[in-house]
């Protein structure tokens, strides 16, 4: 981190970014109580995030927060089946799912539902998981430990609960944290799989019937960080844009960094603008100055 720091800020006047290593309820509470501290920019999740914030409510400090996300896909029956899945499966498998906009939820309409499971599934199971310094691995291992076990936890229940898997559902073997592409289908929607961040490789997948249902169901979740739709309606992604209660909806891409764009993530997901331009004006005060030349 250090020399990251170095290499990205070394060029900026001494003290003007510092880098402070410790444990959060050390380090980060003492942070943000500290009087000079005028300003949080947090990211991360939305129980640091929440306490975090509380601190900065009883000190009448501003925080920006973007906190966790439960992303959801919606794909209709207008969508090119393979296309679909290849996005599909990028969005939700990526970086091993450790994305802050991977998407953790999947609602297909249910007259494509079995083509687009069987080409998703295709594409789970097409990725080579692996070590990362190999030039042929395609998706690497989850961060840490405890996060290889809600990962583990979260597919366990839902297929107690009664989920039927697809593909993966279980840590690989050997040394590391990896753990394969997983899709489910059948999953109960109040299990921790639908309702939790996971940010792991887990697609639970979900059939309706009707697009406004889709919309019922991707806000059923009570974070609010990113949406993405798949249709070739124009009527249907007007819909999704001003239906969707997330602060940014993407239409038929997984990316949603324009340059210059900017979203306010809503409900569970967080506070403020934490880039473009909006985010200059988090980050500072506006002074008014009235200046008369001379008295009277």
């Amino acid at each position: 981190s250090r020399l990251l720091v170095e290499k990205i800020f070394g060029h900026l006047p001494p003290g003007a970014v510092n880098l402070l290593l410790g444990d959060g309820p050390t380090v980060g509470d003492a942070l943000v109580r500290h009087p000079q501290a005028d300003l949080l920019v947090f990211v991360g999740s939305e129980p640091t995030g929440r306490h975090l914030g509380g601190i900065c409510g009883q000190h009448l400090k501003k925080a920006v927060l973007e906190l966790g996300g439960k992303d959801a896909l919606i794909v209709d029956e207008t969508v090119d089946i393979p296309t679909a899945a290849r996005y599909a499966a990028e969005a939700a498998f990526s970086n091993a799912g450790q994305i802050c906009t991977s998407i953790e939820r999947l609602y297909v309409a249910r007259k494509i539902f079995p083509e687009f499971l069987a080409a998703l599934t295709a594409q789970a199971r097409a990725i080579r998981v692996g070590n990362g310094m190999d030039a042929a691995t395609q998706m690497g291992p989850l961060a840490d430990r405890g996060q290889l076990e809600r990962v583990s936890r979260q597919v366990q229940e839902a297929v107690d609960a009664g989920a039927t898997l697809h593909h993966g559902g279980a840590p690989l073997a050997g040394p590391g944290f990896f753990y394969p592409p997983t899709v489910l289908t059948q999953v109960d929607p109040i299990c921790s799989l639908m309702t939790e961040e996971t940010f792991g490789p887990v697609a639970p997948c979900i059939p309706f019937d009707d697009f406004e249902e889709a919309i019922d169901q991707a806000n059923a979740s009570h974070f609010g960080l990113a949406s993405m739709v798949m249709t070739s309606s124009a009527p249907r992604a007007l819909r999704a844009i001003h239906g969707l209660r997330a602060g940014m909806v993407k239409i038929n891409t997984m990316r949603g960094k324009a340059p210059g764009g900017s979203s306010e993530p809503v409900r569970g997901s967080g506070l403020g603008y934490g880039y473009g331009m909006e985010f200059f004006n988090e980050i500072t005060t506006q002074k008014s100055v009235y200046w008369r030349a001379v008295l009277g």
